[in-house]
């Protein structure tokens, strides 16, 4: 199969039709840019010419008919501007990742199950946002719960209560009333969030009353369809909270 190689102005008529059953190269030279069907190629100094995707290659090919252009070069002036995208903010990036505490009640392997299952489904938010997140359930074997539990809360930006009769009649890492204590110590007033998650059906204390609960039907896990469905829903929940609280720095927690 031929080679033809085309130099400099490929023709200073204004155009060629390339014959069919040919391949192509195109090397340039200062001059006039080229086009191919309207579309300008680049204008280096060698380009092989792929007429399907302007990408470097040569094609056993041409269609019969097909037409090379030639058009004086374009000032700077002349060139038209393409706007460029605005680029994406990167939420979470940065020094502020709000942390994220999980309550669950203790001896409940019901309520552990969901947790686990709702802390995957958090899973793609938190390294999609920047967050960190930590359970009453990620003590380790050997750990004082007690010292642990406190390092943990005294770095929380949002309580994640996962409600259900077992949390609120037991205990959450050994302690009782640990809702009340929190939302006393850690109050909204200091832009603390505190979210409870309708786990199973069950009656919420005073002191989460006010609050938004997921999901926003305020429709517990057990009670759906698909609890996969209710545990993404609480999911993006979760992420649009911290979203506003990493991109409005006021509503952060004062410590």
């Amino acid at each position: 199969m031929a080679n033809t190689n085309f130099r400099g102005p490929v023709n200073s008529m204004g155009s060629m039709e390339v014959q069919s059953g040919t391949a192509a190269t195109i090397e340039l030279q200062d001059g006039p840019s080229l086009f191919y069907q309207g579309v300008g190629i680049p204008d280096p100094r060698f380009f092989p010419f792929n007429k399907d995707s302007l990408a470097p290659g040569v094609i056993p090919a041409f269609l019969s008919g097909d037409v090379i252009e030639n058009r004086p070069r374009q000032t700077e002036a002349e060139r038209p501007i393409v706007p460029r995208p605005e680029p994406t903010p990167v939420v979470g990036a940065g020094a502020y990742r709000p942390k994220v505490v999980i309550l669950i009640a203790d001896d409940s392997p019901k309520d552990e199950a969901m947790a686990r299952e709702l802390i995957k489904h958090m899973g793609v938010g938190q390294r999609q946002i920047g967050y960190d997140l930590w359970s009453t359930k990620m003590i380790a074997g050997g750990e004082t719960i007690g010292s642990v539990f406190e390092r943990q809360i005294q770095t929380a930006d949002i309580f994640l209560y996962l409600c259900s009769v077992d949390l609120f009649s037991g205990t959450i890492a050994g302690r009782y009333d640990v809702p009340q204590a929190l939302h006393d110590r850690f109050p909204a007033t200091a832009k603390y969030t505190h979210i409870p998650v309708l786990l199973r059906p069950v009656s919420l204390p005073t002191c989460l009353q006010a609050a938004v609960p997921l999901p926003t039907n305020a429709k517990p896990v057990t009670d759906w369809r698909d609890s996969d469905q209710a545990l993404g829903e609480i999911a993006s929940g979760i992420s649009d909270v911290v979203r506003f609280m990493i991109n409005n720095p006021t509503k952060r927690p004062r410590r």
